[in-house]
């Protein structure tokens, strides 16, 4: 078998329609409501939301927004962007939880960080405006994330969300990775 060469990623986007651009296309979306904007870049409208996952009572009080990840052999480095709100949408909206992460999920279905990015709850809850991520991994995150990569784990974006009447709010995702990449053998041989 041929031997690819090893390829270096340096500032390598790995989300795909991170602005929303082609509706929910290459995104996983659970939630009561699920929202897309019409358009993307914010125009200051109100319809111009990026995504949107809904919490409520009513339908189910969790929801995520995540994706899949196509992540190098071997990440040197990293960092995600990503424009976050809250949207109230009742009388009486309650914040559990809301958390960013890049993890897994086991074979249980339970989610397991490698690297932790932001919590938000009622006590550090930040107002309704857009709030902004960036996040460059820690060492420790970044060996988190090669150990789950090593144990041949799909590891994944998620913005999870556990309340009532509200709406999470997402836009202007990406992940800028530095890497080593190695692509697969491929057979010596050529096929008439």
């Amino acid at each position: 078998a041929v031997k690819p060469a090893k390829q270096t990623w340096k500032a390598r986007e790995v989300i795909r329609n991170g602005g929303f651009e082609y509706g929910t296309a290459a995104w996983a979306m659970k939630g009561g409501l699920q929202a897309v904007a019409a358009e993307s870049g914010r125009a200051g409208d109100d319809k111009d939301l990026g995504a949107g996952v809904e919490v409520t009572s009513v339908f189910s009080t969790s929801g995520f927004l995540s994706q899949m990840l196509h992540l190098p052999d071997k990440l040197t480095g990293g960092t995600l962007k990503l424009d976050w709100r809250l949207a109230s949408k009742g009388q009486n909206p309650t914040l559990q939880q809301l958390t960013f992460a890049i993890g897994s999920f086991n074979q249980q279905a339970q989610f397991e960080p490698a690297a932790a990015i932001e919590s938000v709850n009622a006590n550090n809850f930040p107002g309704w405006e857009w709030q902004k991520i960036e996040h460059k991994l820690s060492a420790e995150e970044l060996k988190s994330v090669n150990t789950m990569l090593g144990d041949k784990r799909q590891l994944v974006l998620i913005a999870s969300i556990s309340g009532d009447a509200l709406r999470l709010d997402a836009d202007n995702v990406s992940l800028k990775v530095d890497g080593e990449f190695t692509p697969p053998a491929t057979p010596s041989f050529v096929a008439y």
